[in-house]
């Protein structure tokens, strides 16, 4: 995931009064992905209520279901369908908050992009929507955590977009299996 916008903003979606009376907040995306296999060749199953556990805000108060021991025993369809949960217990954030790349139509107002399929850094999902907004807050990262700048922000953006575009590696899980062995 990518946030473009200030997730503050998201929060105070969910003020006191909204959030009383609802377990969670989720954008319910209401589609069937055309896609059927993602990254590193994993099926794309369809379910209800798919990519609704991807983005969520929670009412602690009113999870009380959802201990420690209960959510790591129970099924990936109990908790990615809310079956913990009632359908009016289930609030409902605007879809640009995540905006999933490569399943809607390319949005310049998305505040989350949600790399479902892949993220740019596989290089087969490398130039999706969002790829290159992506790289340059990677370099932003990799430059202020190697330059001892953190929490200079103006800084890091300055002089980061002044060096290379592009890292000179691309993530390779038959690599990073190898270097495990």
């Amino acid at each position: 995931m990518l946030f473009r916008a200030d997730i503050a903003e998201l929060a105070a979606m969910c003020n006191h009064v909204n959030m009383y009376y609802k377990s969670v907040y989720v954008v319910k995306h209401d589609y069937e992905s055309i896609v059927k296999t993602k990254f590193l060749d994993q099926v794309n199953e369809p379910y209800p209520r798919k990519n609704w556990s991807s983005l969520m805000l929670f009412n602690n108060m009113r999870c009380k279901k959802l201990t420690p021991e209960a959510v790591n025993e129970a099924t990936g369809p109990y908790l990615h369908r809310f079956q913990w949960t009632t359908d009016d217990q289930i609030g409902e954030l605007p879809r640009q908050w995540n905006h999933l790349v490569d399943e809607y139509a390319p949005d310049p107002a998305a505040k989350n992009y949600h790399f479902t399929l892949g993220g740019p850094y596989f290089p087969e999902y490398d130039g999706c929507e969002g790829s290159d907004e992506w790289w340059a807050n990677f370099m932003e990262t990799i430059y202020a955590a190697s330059s001892g700048l953190c929490g200079a922000g103006e800084a890091i953006r300055e002089l980061s977009t002044h060096g290379p575009t592009r890292p000179p590696f691309r993530f390779s899980p038959s690599k990073l299996a190898e270097t495990a062995d």
